[in-house]
């Protein structure tokens, strides 16, 4: 459940899928953008003790759309060391 202060921008989680390693849990949003381009979502791929990992963004445009609409953005790579994995 999500705290009260989130629940006007965001849906409910629900866990969309469930493999042997891995499951997925996502966020509807409501109401929000990124650089001027529509959020509709978060997704989180989560590891069942095997240390696997994914965040994602899903927007409300196409793929080359947000390339274009995002091409100002200046990005940085940032690395994460997850230990013995």
């Amino acid at each position: 459940m999500l705290p009260e202060k989130y629940r006007s921008a965001l849906g409910d989680i629900v866990l969309a899928g469930r493999e042997d390693y891995y499951s997925l849990v996502k966020v509807d949003v409501k109401h929000g953008e990124y650089y001027g381009v529509p959020v509709n979502g978060f997704g989180f791929y989560v590891g069942h003790s095997n240390g696997f990992n994914v965040s994602y963004v899903e927007l409300g445009v196409g793929l080359e759309e947000a390339k274009e609409r995002l091409s100002g953005v200046d990005y940085q790579k940032l690395i994460h060391e997850s230990g013995g994995y």
